[in-house]
C-alpha cells in the first residue's frame, strides 16, 4: 500500500519524502505543498494558509513578554522598598549615571561667524539609558533567530526537549482531502528559510506593539509603568524606549517584508509557471498589509527630530492620525495573532478615553464657572468684609474659617478645619493661633496675586522674554512637585505643549491660591514665540483679554497683565516617585528656564521642613517630626544669564527663606553674563576697596548674540569679584577671542558662556529696560551683602537655631557673606522669623526706597494693597495705579529711550495716517518691562542671594557630602552641558567604601527632569 502524494505548486520536488511502503524516511522538507485550485484567489489564499507558522511557534512572544515582566517586577519591588542603595547600588550609580557630551573642536567659532544660535553639544544617552537600549535590541534579535523558527505543531508549546525540535517528518497516509489545508502543514520543525523568517518577524513586530504602546502612554492606569506599584517612571523617561520600540517594530517589519518577497520571488505556481509575488495585488491581506506598512514607515519619518522640532504641531496629528490606521490594518493582514494588536489599540483608545474624561472634568466643559467670593482679594477684589480679616502683630489676615467653607470645602479638598487647627510641636512647624481661630503659616503661596476666573490664565511678561502663565483650573486637580502639564491656549491652537509647574498644590490652603498653577514659558520658536507675541501686542493695545474670548460675570481684568483662556491635560512626570524626605540634605540645581523643576521641588521640600505633610502637597507623605523624614538642609544653585532673570522666581525664594531660615536653606544664584572691567570704571565703588587679585589681567570682551554691546552689560568689576573671592565660583571663563568659547572645559570640549543656562532655541534679545534692572538688582545685591558683612563683624547678627532650639554649628560657604553667620536662636515661628527677617532687610537696605521701612510679610498674609481702580471694559486692560519704587531709577530712562521711536506714533499704535494699527507679532519688539510691586519688594531681597560667575559645581556638591548627617539627593534640570557636568560631579562623589564602612554620606540620589535616568 503506497501513499498518496499531492501535486505540488511550490517547493523543491527533490526534497519529498521518499516513500517505502507506509513510511516515510527522516527527509525534511523546507517549503509546504499547496494543492491545485483553479481560481488565482482560492490559490493564493490556500498558499498563505499553508505557509502560517504552528501555535508552538509562537513560544517566542510568549518567553518576551514572561521576561520583561520579570525585569520590570524587580525594579517595581526595589522601587517599592526602597532597596536601591548599597554597596552594589553605589557601583551602579557610579556608572549609570553619567553622560557623554561631545561637540567638534571650534564649531562655536563656525556657528558665530554664519550667525547661527547658539546650541547645546551633542549629547549620548546616559550608560543606564543606552544599556536599557542595547538589551532592548539584543533581545529583539535573539526573538526573531535564536532557535528554530518553525516549532512541529504536535509539540507543547513549552517542550525544549531534543525530540521536539528534532522531530520527524509525519505525513498522512491514504488520499488528502483538498478541503483539509490543515493536513498540508509541516508537521515538524524547521530551521531556517526565507518564509519561517519572514513569518517569525512578523510575529515579533506584533509582540512588540504593546510595548511601545505602554512607553508611550501617559496617564494612570492605562500607563501601567507609571502606577505606584509599579516602577513609577512615565513617558518622560521612558520616552527613548518607546523611539526605539517602534523604530524596532518598523525594522523588524521591513525584514519580514523582504523575507516574505525573496520567498515569494523563487516560488511558481505549477500548472500555471507564475510567480507567486505576482499574486500579491489580488489577496487582500497583502493589500491589509501595504497600508499598514506605509503608516508604519510614515509614522517614523515625522517622528525624527528634524521635523519632530520644527514642526511638532504635524508630528503631533500625524501621530494621532497614523497609529490607529497601522495598528487595525496590521491586525486585519494577520488575524491568527491580532490579540497583540488589539491589545495595544484598546491600551491606546482606553488611556486617550481616559484622559478626555479627566480633561473635560477639570476644565469645566460640563460645570458653569461659579462666582468669584464676593470679598475675595485673590480674585481682584482689594477690600475684605470685616467678618472675614483678623489681625496678628500689626498685619491683617484673610479668614481662615470663611476661606475653607466656601473654597477648601466646597471642592472636596482632603484638608478640613482640623488639619488647620493642628499644632505642630517643634519649632518650624509651629501654627500661630489666635483666639478666634487659627491657620497654618507654613506655606509659599503667593501673597496678593491676582487669581485669574477658572479657565482662564493671567499672563505676564518677564525679563529674559519670558511669559510667567499662572492657571486656575475649575475643576480640582493635584500635581506633584516636578510634573508637568500639557498646556492648550484655544486663541493660539488645538495643540497641548508640555511645561514645568514652578508651583506647589496646597490641598490644605483656605484658598484656591493653593492649586495656582504657575508655569514659565520662555519665547523661543513655534508655539512659545507666538504666545509671547499675542501677550505683547494685547499689553501694547491696552487689551485685558483676546477680543474673541469673553470676561466671565463677577470677575475683574487684572492691573497687570493679561488672561486667557486656557486648558491643561495632566500632571505627568517620573519626579512623583521621588522620595525627597527620605535624606538628609537636598542639592537643587537649575540652569536658566529649568528653574521651573528647581523652584517646585525647593518649595516642597521647604514646606516639608516647616512641618507641613508631604500628601498634601502633592508629594509622598511625610514631614518635620514625622517617622521617616529626615531632610533638615537644602541647597539651591540656579545659574542664570541675567540679574534680571531672578524675577521669574524671586516671589518663591523669599518666601522659602521666609519659611525655614537659612541655616535649613542656603540659596545661590549665579549671573553668567558679566563683564570683569578695571576699577576705573566702577559704577559703586565700596568704602574699602578689595585687594587685588595676583591675575589682574581683564579677560576680553564677550561677544553676545543680537547685537548687544557688552560694555553695557550689568555687572562691573566689583560685582565680578562678588566682594570676595569665594572658592565656589569661576569668573574668568574668557579666552583672548572675542566672544570666544573657554578652550575646553570641565565635560572635555570646548564650551560657551551659554552652554549652562540656554536651552537651545532660547531667545535672549533684550526688552528695553531689562539692562536697567540688570544693574539696579546688581547694586542693590552689592549693598546688602556689604551691610550685612559689616553688621556681622560688629556681632549683629546671630545664626538661626536648629528645630530643638540649639544653633547650628556650620561653616557658612562664603563666611561671614552669607547671612545669619552670627551667634543665637532662630524665632520659633514663621511669623516670628518673618517680621525678624524683615526688620534685618530693613536695617541693610536703608535708603532704597519706602519698602525699605516695610517688615516682610509671611509667605500667606494675603495684604490689601491690590486696589482696583473703576475699569474699561472688559477686553481693556486698567493701567498701573503707580510705578514701584525699586524701579523709579530706571523707567524714567526706559520711557527715554522708547520716546524717540514712538514719536512719530503718539500713543504707540497709530499709524502715519493716525489710524489704529492692527496687532501683529512685532508688537511686542519695542515693549518695556512691566514689574508690578511685590516683584520688585522681592527681588530686592534676593538680590543679596545673585553673583556673577559660574559655579563649580563638583565644590559645592563636596561641600554638602561633607555637611549632610546622611545620604544626599540632588535634583536637576537645565541644560544638556548642565545636566551632564552635574551627572559627573555626582558619579564622582558617590562612595561604596564610605557605605561599606556605614556612612551614607557616601550615597547620593539623582532626579533630574529630562529623558534620562
Amino acid at each position: 500500500m503506497s501513499s498518496y502524494i499531492p501535486p505540488f505548486a511550490t517547493g523543491n520536488v527533490s526534497a519529498l519524502p521518499a516513500v517505502t511502503g507506509t513510511m516515510t524516511t527522516t527527509a525534511y522538507i523546507s517549503d509546504p505543498t499547496t494543492p491545485s485550485f483553479s481560481e488565482d484567489v482560492s490559490w493564493i489564499t490556500g498558499y498563505m494558509f499553508i505557509h502560517q507558522q504552528s501555535h508552538p511557534s509562537w513560544r517566542y512572544a510568549y518567553i518576551l513578554w514572561l521576561a520583561i515582566l520579570f525585569v520590570f517586577l524587580i525594579f517595581a519591588v526595589l522601587h517599592l522598598t526602597g532597596r536601591r542603595g548599597g554597596v552594589v547600588g553605589a557601583y551602579w550609580s557610579k556608572w549609570s549615571l553619567r553622560r557623554r557630551t561631545f561637540r567638534k573642536r571650534h564649531s562655536l567659532a563656525v556657528a558665530r561667524r554664519t550667525g547661527l544660535p547658539h546650541k547645546q553639544p551633542t549629547a549620548l544617552p546616559s550608560n543606564s539609558q543606552m544599556l536599557a537600549l542595547t538589551i532592548l535590541v539584543a533581545a529583539t534579535a535573539m526573538l526573531c533567530f535564536l532557535g528554530p523558527d518553525y516549532i512541529d505543531p504536535n509539540v507543547k508549546a513549552w517542550d525544549f526537549s531534543s525530540r521536539a525540535l528534532h522531530a520527524k517528518a509525519n505525513f498522512k497516509r491514504g488520499v488528502i482531502d483538498q478541503g483539509a489545508l490543515m493536513s498540508f502543514r509541516p508537521q515538524y520543525t524547521i530551521g531556517k528559510t526565507w518564509w519561517t523568517m519572514g513569518n517569525r518577524t512578523g510575529i515579533a513586530a506584533f509582540a512588540l506593539l504593546p510595548l511601545c504602546i505602554l512607553f508611550a502612554l501617559k496617564a494612570p492606569p492605562f500607563a501601567i509603568f507609571a502606577l505606584p506599584f509599579m516602577i513609577q517612571l512615565h513617558f518622560d523617561k521612558l520616552v527613548r524606549l518607546h523611539r526605539w520600540t517602534g523604530r524596532l517594530i518598523w525594522l523588524v517589519s521591513t525584514l519580514h517584508a523582504v523575507f516574505w518577497v525573496i520567498q515569494l520571488a523563487k516560488d511558481r505556481r505549477v500548472g500555471v509557471g507564475s510567480l507567486a509575488i505576482s499574486y500579491v495585488g489580488i489577496y487582500e491581506r497583502f493589500i491589509f498589509a501595504c497600508v499598514s506598512y506605509f503608516a508604519l514607515t510614515l509614522l517614523l519619518l515625522m517622528s525624527l527630530r528634524p521635523i519632530r522640532d520644527k514642526h511638532y504641531d504635524v508630528f503631533y496629528n500625524c501621530h494621532i492620525a497614523l497609529v490607529p490606521i497601522f495598528i487595525i490594518f496590521a491586525a486585519l493582514h494577520h488575524p491568527p495573532i491580532w490579540g497583540w494588536c488589539w491589545v495595544a489599540l484598546a491600551l491606546w483608545i482606553g488611556e486617550r478615553i481616559w484622559r478626555l474624561t479627566w480633561y473635560v472634568y477639570v476644565n469645566g466643559y460640563l460645570t458653569r464657572v461659579r462666582a468669584p467670593p464676593a470679598a475675595s482679594p485673590m480674585y481682584g477684589s482689594s477690600k475684605l468684609e470685616e467678618e472675614e480679616q483678623w489681625e496678628m502683630g500689626g498685619m491683617r489676615y484673610a479668614d481662615p474659617e470663611a476661606q475653607v467653607s466656601r473654597s477648601l470645602l466646597d471642592k472636596g479638598s482632603p484638608g478640613s478645619p482640623p488639619e488647620f487647627n493642628r499644632r505642630m510641636s517643634s519649632g518650624f512647624g509651629a501654627l500661630v493661633s489666635s483666639p478666634v481661630t487659627e491657620r497654618p503659616l507654613n506655606s509659599t503661596a503667593p501673597r496678593s496675586k491676582y487669581l485669574p476666573p477658572p479657565g482662564f490664565a493671567h499672563m505676564t511678561i518677564m525679563p529674559g522674554r519670558t511669559v510667567r502663565v499662572r492657571i486656575l483650573t475649575p475643576g480640582f486637580i493635584s500635581w506633584a512637585p516636578g510634573q508637568h502639564f500639557l498646556v492648550r491656549v484655544p486663541c493660539l491652537g488645538n495643540n497641548t505643549h508640555p511645561f514645568t509647574v514652578a508651583s506647589i498644590c496646597d490641598e490644605q490652603a483656605p484658598t484656591d491660591g493653593g492649586r495656582l498653577i504657575e508655569m514659565l514659558i520662555r519665547a523661543k520658536k513655534g508655539w512659545t514665540k507666538r504666545l509671547w507675541d499675542e501677550v505683547a501686542s494685547l499689553l501694547k493695545h491696552e487689551l485685558a483679554m483676546p477680543e474673541m474670548e469673553d470676561l466671565p460675570k463677577g470677575y475683574e481684568a487684572p492691573k497687570h497683565g493679561v488672561i486667557m483662556q486656557t486648558r491643561v491635560d495632566g500632571a505627568f512626570g517620573s519626579s512623583i516617585r521621588a522620595r525627597w524626605g527620605s535624606y538628609s540634605t537636598v542639592v537643587i540645581a537649575a540652569g536658566g528656564s529649568g528653574v521651573s523643576f528647581g523652584i517646585s521641588v525647593l518649595q516642597y521640600v521647604c514646606m516639608c521642613i516647616a512641618g507641613r505633610d508631604g500628601k498634601y502637597l502633592g508629594g509622598k507623605p511625610g514631614g518635620w517630626g514625622q517617622k521617616g523624614f529626615k531632610t533638615d538642609r537644602v541647597r539651591f544653585v540656579w545659574i542664570v544669564r541675567e540679574f534680571s532673570h531672578v524675577q521669574w522666581c524671586a516671589n518663591a525664594l523669599r518666601n522659602c527663606i521666609n519659611l525655614v531660615g537659612e541655616d535649613a536653606l542656603e540659596v545661590n544664584i549665579f549671573v553668567t553674563n558679566f563683564k570683569p572691567t578695571t576699577p576705573a570704571v566702577m559704577v559703586d565703588p565700596p568704602k574699602e576697596a578689595p585687594k587685588q587679585s595676583t591675575d589682574s589681567l581683564a579677560p576680553p570682551t564677550p561677544f553676545f548674540k543680537h547685537g548687544r554691546n557688552p560694555s553695557t552689560t550689568s555687572v562691573d568689576s566689583m560685582a565680578s569679584g562678588m566682594d570676595d573671592h569665594s572658592p565656589i565660583v569661576e569668573t574668568n571663563y574668557y579666552n583672548g577671542e572675542k566672544g570666544g568659547p573657554q578652550a575646553e572645559g570641565e565635560l572635555g570640549h570646548e564650551e560657551h558662556i551659554l552652554d549652562y543656562t540656554n536651552f537651545d532655541g532660547d531667545d535672549d534679545t533684550e526688552m528695553p529696560g531689562e539692562e536697567a534692572l540688570n544693574n539696579k538688582i546688581r547694586k542693590e545685591g552689592k549693598m546688602r551683602r556689604a551691610k550685612t558683612r559689616r553688621l556681622a563683624q560688629s556681632g549683629g547678627l546671630r545664626p538661626p537655631a536648629d528645630r530643638g532650639g540649639h544653633a547650628y554649628n556650620r561653616t557658612s560657604t562664603y563666611g561671614s557673606d552669607r547671612i545669619g553667620s552670627g551667634s543665637g536662636p532662630l524665632p520659633t515661628s514663621p511669623l516670628a522669623e518673618g517680621q525678624a527677617e524683615g526688620q534685618r532687610f530693613s536695617s541693610l537696605g536703608g535708603g532704597m526706597g519706602p519698602m525699605d521701612d516695610e517688615a516682610t510679610p509671611t509667605p500667606t498674609i494675603y495684604s490689601s494693597d491690590s486696589t482696583v481702580n473703576d475699569r474699561k471694559p472688559a477686553h481693556t486692560r486698567p493701567p498701573s495705579t503707580h510705578a514701584p519704587s525699586f524701579m523709579s531709577e530706571w523707567e524714567t530712562k526706559v520711557a527715554g529711550d522708547k520716546k524717540g521711536k514712538d514719536d512719530a506714533d503718539a500713543k504707540g499704535d497709530k499709524g502715519g495716517d493716525g489710524k489704529k494699527k492692527p496687532r501683529g507679532a512685532d508688537d511686542g519688539k519695542d515693549l518695556p518691562l512691566d514689574v508690578d510691586e511685590d516683584d520688585a519688594r522681592d527681588m530686592k531681597v534676593v538680590s543679596e542671594f545673585c553673583r556673577p560667575g559660574k559655579p563649580k559645581m563638583d565644590r559645592i556638591l563636596e561641600e554638602e557630602v561633607e555637611r549632610a548627617t546622611g545620604s544626599i539627593v540632588v535634583g536637576c534640570c537645565g541644560p544638556t552641558s548642565l545636566n551632564a557636568l552635574l551627572r559627573k560631579s555626582i558619579a564622582k562623589n558617590i562612595s561604596p567604601a564610605r557605605i561599606r564602612a556605614g556612612d551614607l554620606r557616601g550615597s547620593i540620589a539623582f532626579v533630574s527632569e529630562e529623558f534620562e535616568y
